[in-house]
């Protein structure tokens, strides 16, 4: 699956309904893509078990919801700092991952209809286009390699256990 399990609960909202998603989208003014609707109906929000630039870290899509991480527009996401950035341009973008040096974002600004998706770099004043629309980057995705899922049967006190025992981690009970 797309989504990065376990889930890190505190960035998953409650479950995304249509009109939900139909009130967030007349307060944007904007019709978000119907695959990110889909995708956050499974999941509202969270990591992902993918990246799109090997450096940079994986990718997480913000929920449609109240608390942070959430969609949002740029504008709103930077705040009072925004107007430092007035000579990039950014209304009309709507960030779904970021860390207030680097946003993905669903681009609006050249079609009002189908967003462009832009990789935008704040502290070197960059943004491109990486994707024509929202299908075409999960397309464009990678497995992050570097994430791994243990499937098993034996409880998580057993696992600890094990994983503490085949390796010089110190492993911590869980809470």
């Amino acid at each position: 699956t797309l989504w990065a399990k376990p889930r890190y609960l505190p960035y998953v909202h409650e479950v995304l309904t249509d009109e939900t998603a139909k009130t967030f989208e007349q307060k944007i003014g904007y019709k978000l893509p119907q695959s990110l609707i889909d995708l956050l109906k499974i999941q509202n929000g969270g990591y992902t078990r993918y990246r799109f630039f090997p450096d940079i870290p994986p990718v997480q899509i913000r929920g449609i919801g109240t608390t942070f991480p959430n969609l949002i527009s740029l504008e709103e996401d930077l705040g009072e700092v925004f107007d430092d950035y007035r000579n990039l341009a950014l209304e009309n973008v709507i960030s779904f991952d970021g860390d207030g040096h680097y946003y993905y974002c669903l681009d609006y600004r050249k079609n009002q209809e189908i967003p462009q998706i832009s990789f935008i770099d704040l502290e070197s004043d960059e943004q491109r286009v990486i994707a024509e629309n929202f299908d075409e980057f999960l397309d464009k995705l990678i497995f992050a390699e570097d994430l791994w899922v243990i499937k098993s049967e034996k409880n998580l006190t057993e696992i600890i256990e094990l994983l503490a025992s085949l390796s010089a981690f110190k492993c911590y009970p869980p809470d």
